[in-house]
């Protein structure tokens, strides 16, 4: 599955813990090409931000693409609807997830990561949030015995 460890024990302190899945060569390459616009065939526009992507990606991680591809098989600006409710900087995780495996989970943001994992239909997210909920409360319950 997924490897499990905090990037930073500094972050902690701040509420931040970062996890991470293995980023292998392919992923770091799809990275890379999505960063560079790279054979990207489509934008996605989220509030006032657009990001580059590869539909490929997308639709092989989140089932909400794959209807919204389907419906405009060209070249495109898709925009995801305001009333949605996903923010920009959770779609920014979302991605991040998709072509890494890496996201950075907080109190300040794990609502509208969520949310926005719920509403793009990203089944792997989902769980890679409720396994870093499980493994943050058994920390909590480990330092407070009487939990």
């Amino acid at each position: 599955l997924f490897h499990l460890e905090m990037a930073d024990p500094d972050r902690e302190i701040r509420g931040l813990r970062r996890y991470r899945n293995s980023m292998n060569g392919p992923r770091r390459i799809q990275n890379n090409y999505r960063h560079s616009n790279l054979y990207c065939d489509a934008i996605v526009q989220v509030g006032r931000r657009r990001f580059s992507v590869h539909r490929v990606i997308l639709t092989a991680e989140m089932r909400y693409f794959v209807e919204v591809f389907d419906q405009d098989p060209r070249w495109s600006i898709f925009r995801v609807p305001e009333e949605s409710g996903v923010t920009e900087d959770a779609f920014e995780e979302v991605l991040n997830f998709a072509y890494t495996g890496n996201t950075d989970l907080a109190r300040n943001n794990l609502t509208n990561i969520s949310h926005a994992a719920r509403v793009l239909d990203y089944p792997k997210l989902l769980d890679f949030i409720h396994d870093w909920l499980l493994e943050r409360g058994r920390s909590i319950r480990q330092n407070r015995p009487f939990l």
